[in-house]
């Protein structure tokens, strides 16, 4: 093989004369449309390509933490890598990785969104607005307490535990301390219309539907068409809409994490005759939510959901918006 030349080759004098005339140009009139500058860095993502180096080691844990974590991995596959990003968002929250170096959670002021995956940043900007329909004779209570409880920790704390698991037919009125709450039934709901799968039962259904808190996503003028035909089937009942911003909301309550579906939970439908398929992977955080946030039909939180300051009520989710909190 021939050794190459190490030699520099030397420019010819029309070279030379192109490089000079380039220099002589003001910055403003270089062509650099095959490699335009970036300005917009709101997608922009610090520690993108950090991989911390893996340890293998042996560790026990409780079987039913396995069970429900293959449970959320399509096929079982995968659930190890799940358990590790479970512990990893922990280690986060509680502060983050000092060995990272400069690659912790961004928390400068006026970043778009602080500790915010790329998914939930893009989802603020499509839909800056949340829609929640309670009764009104909830709201009173929802204003003293500054937050929206799910229904099982309601039905619990009306010692209601015996229908957590149950589809309600009708409303349930609760007594807790001194307030009467009203909770919605789940007519919509139909074990016929659903194909359940990683092993869950009608009943495990409900009762994960009873633990969260869900809200409609949407933009000034309305929630999306799914909200809109909520409140239209209850809004003979005496109901009301509390509206957040998204961001806000995010904001408020972290670590805890939004989910996100693009059905209506809770009033599965069958489409062509076949079932609508509902588990453990159909209410997911946003690392997981396969579409884009267009396609988000409900949001959710695990539990309780504190509502920001900036929280409006109104008769119907078209207006008239009031400050929630006076």
């Amino acid at each position: 093989m021939k050794k190459a030349s190490t030699k520099a080759r030397q420019l010819t004098d029309k070279q030379k004369a192109e490089l000079s005339a380039l220099e002589a140009l003001p910055d403003d009139q270089i062509d650099t449309s095959d490699i335009p500058e970036v300005l917009d860095w709101s997608d922009a993502q610090r520690g993108l390509f950090y991989r911390p180096v893996k340890q293998q080691i042996t560790l026990r844990l409780d079987a039913n933490v396995v069970s429900w974590f293959k449970a959320q991995a399509p096929g079982g596959r995968g659930y190890q890598t799940m358990i590790n990003r479970a512990l990893r968002e922990y280690v986060d929250a509680s502060g983050g990785d000092r060995s990272r170096g400069g690659l912790e959670a961004v928390t400068e002021t006026g970043d778009l969104m602080a500790n915010c995956s790329t998914f939930e940043t893009k989802f603020v900007a499509t839909r800056p607005w949340l829609y929640h329909l309670t009764a009104r004779m909830n709201v009173e209570r929802i204003r003293e307490e500054g937050r929206l409880d799910c229904a099982a920790t309601l039905l619990r704390a009306g010692d209601r535990e015996s229908v957590v698991r149950q589809r309600r037919e009708s409303c349930e009125v609760v007594r807790v301390r001194d307030s009467s709450i009203h909770i919605r039934d789940q007519r919509p709901l139909h074990c016929k219309s659903m194909s359940l799968f990683g092993g869950w039962s009608f009943e495990d259904w409900v009762e994960h539907l009873n633990g969260l808190v869900f809200f409609w996503p949407g933009r000034d003028e309305r929630p999306v068409c799914s909200g809109v035909r909520h409140y239209e089937r209850y809004k003979g009942d005496e109901v009301c809409v509390i509206r957040v911003g998204t961001k806000d909301t995010f904001d408020k309550n972290r670590p805890a994490e939004p989910r996100f579906s693009c059905y209506n939970s809770g009033s599965p439908r069958c489409s062509k005759g076949q079932p609508s398929a509902r588990g453990p992977n159909t209410i997911v955080p946003g690392d997981r939510f396969d579409g884009t946030p267009c396609k988000v039909v409900e949001v959710a939180y695990c539990e309780q959901v504190a509502l920001p300051e900036s929280a409006e009520v109104a008769c119907t989710p078209f207006g008239e918006w009031r400050p929630l909190f006076d």
